[in-house]
């Protein structure tokens, strides 16, 4: 069976935990069959999680949208989600279903194949329906 590519975002803050060697896992929804070999692309994207808490390129501490000096009304992060051109491909080594603690999600450990960052950059692709 081939092997198969996840492209995934991931915001900054787990993003530079990644890039940096700090967490070496993810936990997701198991709606895309990860197994052991997968590559996953982790795209590091700003904008809003959620929770409508501030997701900004590690900059922000208020992590309020109120309170955050980083968005404003022409700010892209603002406006809308968008990737920063950072990126890390890596392969899955471990596949756990955690469905009994998470219901539908599934963790995975990950080595780091390839890392390119390009530090505050903003690409324009948007990430649509978000």
């Amino acid at each position: 069976m081939e092997n198969k590519l996840h492209e995934l975002k991931i915001t900054s803050i787990h993003f530079n935990e990644v890039a940096t060697d700090r967490k070496n896992f993810e936990i997701r929804k198991n709606d895309r069959s990860f197994e052991i070999g997968d590559k996953v692309k982790l795209r590091e994207y700003i904008g809003v999680d959620h929770r409508d808490m501030c997701v900004c390129i590690d900059s922000c501490k208020t992590k309020s949208l109120v309170d955050c000096p980083f968005h404003r009304k022409d700010c892209l992060a603002y406006n809308a989600h968008a990737y920063t051109g950072n990126y890390v491909l890596a392969t899955i080594t471990d596949v756990f279903d955690i469905n009994d603690v998470i219901p539908g999600y599934v963790a995975f450990n990950f080595v780091i194949d390839k890392k390119t960052l390009s530090v505050n950059k903003i690409e324009t692709e948007l990430i649509k329906g978000v």
